[in-house]
């Protein structure tokens, strides 16, 4: 029953926002507009190793870009472009989501099916916490203080309790 309900609200979701794209969409060209974006390349800066890369976080407070590469996410400095850090052993990692009032973060580990907390600040490695199958998405709540990753192979929700690192739900 749950899994029918998430289905229907996932995808009444999706139908929003890709109406809303196309209605803003259908206004630039219905207006003969063009869009303006104010966006330019400030920098580059070459990754170098293995692996490919899928989501990048920023943690704009403490000027770090989190980027999941395959087993490891690589911890960049924004201003310097330097690496200041590595969180390693997250198989299969998609997403990093960050607690920064609770000083933790959070990686969604699809090839073992968990999530990873860990330091914000040290990069240290506190925990994991097992979740569905293939979590990829991965997103914190600071109002509920609780961690949301979507598993798109079994379960479609697991939520855990952030600052402890409990499992509360495995959503069927």
């Amino acid at each position: 029953m749950n899994t029918i309900i998430n289905r229907r609200i996932g995808t009444a979701i999706a139908s929003v926002l890709i109406t809303g794209s196309g209605l803003c969409f259908d206004n630039a060209v219905i207006s003969g507009t063009s869009p303006t974006h104010n966006y330019q390349l400030v920098k580059k800066i070459p990754l170098g190793g293995e692996g490919g890369w899928d989501y990048l976080t920023l943690d704009s407070a403490a000027r770090r870009l989190y980027i999941t590469r395959s087993t490891r996410i690589i911890v960049l400095n924004v201003d310097t472009g330097l690496v200041v850090g590595e969180i390693s052993d997250t198989p299969g990692v998609h997403g990093v989501a960050i607690a920064p009032e609770l000083n933790r973060g959070f990686t969604s580990n699809g090839k073992a099916a968990t999530a990873t907390i860990f330091d914000l600040k040290t990069l240290k490695v506190i925990g994991k916490v097992k979740t569905g199958s293939n979590p990829d998405a991965i997103v914190y709540d600071s109002v509920s203080q609780k961690v949301f990753t979507f598993n798109p192979h079994s379960a479609p929700l697991t939520v855990t309790i952030g600052y402890y690192g409990i499992c509360l739900i495995e959503n069927e």
